[in-house]
């Protein structure tokens, strides 16, 4: 005789894939935004007039991927610790919005290529 014993199905938790996502989510936005604050910056002093308002101008464009990657560290701290599935998922999730929350304040990126794009004056080498 077959005795089958039924098991409910394992389910990923929609909460972990949304945490997950949004952590990947959150470090396109920061490296997205750090260039474009860096080749904001190195056009203005390519042109001659470094703009005054530069610390604003990144903390805009940063932003978005600092709420995103909070919500993503958020969403991956509440879902229940129960199946291991659920933790693997939660921890992408909140790893992720972390690695994005370093790269945005230490700007590694944005520096480099704000060094590489600002043109040397004639002789300067």
């Amino acid at each position: 005789m077959d005795i089958a014993t039924t098991r409910p199905a394992p389910v990923r938790n929609p909460r972990g894939v949304a945490s997950a996502v949004a952590g990947g989510l959150a470090i396109a936005l920061s490296v997205c935004g750090q260039l474009l604050a860096a080749r904001r910056y190195a056009t203005d002093v390519n042109a001659g007039h470094p703009s005054a308002d530069q610390s604003m101008m990144h903390m805009l464009s940063v932003t978005p991927s600092l709420i995103v990657s909070l919500l993503a560290i958020w969403i991956g701290c509440s879902i229940r610790w129960d199946r291991k599935g659920h933790r693997i998922l939660a921890l992408l999730g909140i790893t992720l919005g972390g690695i994005a929350i370093f790269l945005t304040f230490t700007d590694i990126l944005g520096t480099r290529a704000a060094q590489y794009w600002i043109e040397p004056y004639p002789g300067g080498r």
